[in-house]
């Protein structure tokens, strides 16, 4: 099987940061809406990844954002040097392209369950996919998962990543039978809003390289 990466996010400070990279994070999320209890200032987010990438030069850093016009997204890039950007949203196929076309990756977020309405992926071109679970009230961060069934029977799994309510105890499963680019993780591994627990991120790092035979 070839290697599942990880991403960890909702990072707000840069002890947590720091863990998960020494945990074997390849990702780390940052999120950019204030509504969420994990959003990071601007220039705190760029102290943070000015740090890892001094210490942890081979994690890529993603800047998310809901429903952020393509000036506003470029500009917070400039500021922080994310490398990639997290439309979570409702973002139009010409956002994506727009920030293509100025050289900036995407990973558009795509969602599923119950109550979703439905999704033209083909639609996009972005870098990568995310798969969520579906909420009408919350844009991330439900700690609630989606049926795998409900997943597009093309979808792309070499570039994509899964999300919603995984875990240490469930992350293996959904590897072993979605196969996904990547796996995606945020309050499952809190021990409060925006504060990561260090016992929760190696374990749920430790399930999914276990599953991938690491």
């Amino acid at each position: 099987m070839a290697n599942v990466r990880v991403k960890i996010c909702g990072i707000t400070n840069l002890a947590d940061a720091e863990m998960a990279c020494r945990a074997g994070a390849d990702f780390l999320g940052y999120v950019f809406h204030e509504p969420s209890p994990r959003n990071i200032a601007l220039e705190n987010a760029a102290f943070i990844i000015r740090a890892m990438i001094h210490r942890h030069p081979s994690v890529r850093h993603v800047g998310l954002f809901v429903d952020r016009s393509v000036e506003e997204i470029a500009a917070a890039r400039a500021r922080t040097s994310f490398d990639i950007a997290q439309l979570h949203g409702n973002e139009s196929v010409e956002t994506c392209i727009a920030l293509t076309t100025l050289g900036i990756p995407i990973i558009k977020v795509l969602k599923f369950g119950e109550g979703a309405p439905a999704v033209n992926w083909s639609a996009f071109a972005p870098t990568y996919f995310l798969c969520d679970t579906y909420d009408a009230k919350r844009a991330g961060g439900t700690g609630r998962t989606f049926d795998p069934e409900a997943l597009p029977p093309d979808m792309p799994m070499d570039c994509c990543f899964v999300a919603g309510g995984l875990n240490a105890q469930n992350v293996g499963a959904i590897v072993e039978q979605l196969k996904p680019f990547a796996v995606d993780a945020s309050s499952s591994v809190e021990a409060s809003p925006g504060r990561k627990s260090p016992e929760l991120v190696e374990q749920f790092i430790a399930a999914t390289r276990g599953v991938n035979g690491e």
